[in-house]
């Protein structure tokens, strides 16, 4: 008995036979819960991506705008320079 139980295991693994489940709800949903899954890491990857080019463009944005106040400040303080020479000359 033993003998025949063995050798019908090493056929079986000889010969390459598989195995399988037949289809139920259960499997079912755990094969479309592994491609939810992978859908959401995918969606994950690319929202990430997106996050990292915003955070770029508004580096960028706001390197643009202190430019612009540095710019702002220098035209003031030669305005105020400027109004006070006139005044010393006028005087």
């Amino acid at each position: 008995m033993e003998i025949t139980t063995y050798l019908s295991a090493e056929m079986g693994a000889a010969t390459g036979t598989q195995v399988s489940v037949p289809e139920n709800p259960y499997n079912r949903l755990a094969q479309q819960l592994a491609e939810k899954e992978d859908n959401l890491e995918e969606r994950e990857e690319a929202l990430a991506l997106m996050v990292q080019e915003q955070g770029q463009e508004s580096e960028s944005i706001l390197n643009l705008i202190f430019v612009f106040m540095v710019g702002l400040f220098v035209m003031i303080a030669s305005n105020f320079y400027l109004d006070f020479k006139a005044r010393k000359s006028y005087a």
